[in-house]
């Protein structure tokens, strides 16, 4: 059933942005919206360490979002998820100019992940002299260098999505955008699922 491998997807890049937390994260079911198939879920983690700052809840709720609204563009078009299109980088400039001032230097395999990102940041509006410098795969994870006017109030917005999506991309294939692992290989680091280890 597709819900079910919607679900266990959404875990899947739960786990990676959560660590141990994620055992407290549960889908509760999948809720077809005009954005593609929303994973509902409950249990984010909000407890605060000691070692904790204000801001890491705030990271917690925002990387778990982040986790359902890429399951929702990867299975937009069922039964099958999205197919990553090889010329991602022009496609993601053609139809995010607003986001991405420049284009991506990552694999198409995030071509999800990055429309996720623009389309969420679409819903507070890129914030007054936003400029994505770079966007680009560091370490295997996700890196999106940009500035904008920190007065405006969107900015906080717009860091908060940028940073869940920099969290999760540890765990987005950098090939196919499935499920993955960050794993080492001669000295490079990459973020592939078993079907795509080199």
């Amino acid at each position: 059933m597709t819900s079910d491998r919607m679900t266990t997807e959404f875990l899947a890049y739960v786990a990676v942005a959560l660590g141990e937390e994620a055992v407290d994260v549960s889908a509760t079911g999948v809720d077809l919206t005009p954005d593609g198939p929303r994973v509902r879920y409950v249990g984010v983690p909000t407890s605060m360490r000691p070692t904790d700052r204000q801001h890491l809840r705030r990271d917690r709720a925002l990387a778990v979002e982040a986790c359902s609204r890429l399951v929702a563009i990867r299975w937009r078009r069922p039964p099958a998820p999205l197919v990553p299109p090889q010329d991602s980088y022009l496609r993601l400039a053609d139809a995010y100019p607003d986001v991405y001032t420049s284009p991506t230097e990552t694999s198409a395999g995030w071509h999800a992940l990055l429309v996720m990102a623009a389309e969420w940041m679409r819903e507070y509006g890129p914030p007054q002299g936003f400029v994505a410098q770079q966007v680009k795969s560091k370490f295997g994870t996700l890196r999106f260098y940009y500035s904008d006017d920190s007065d405006d109030p969107r900015a906080t917005a717009a860091a908060g999505i940028i940073e869940a999506v920099e969290r999760i991309s540890r765990g987005v294939c950098e090939v196919c955008g499935a499920p993955a692992k960050l794993r080492t290989r001669g000295g490079w680091y990459e973020t592939v699922c078993d079907e795509h280890v080199r």
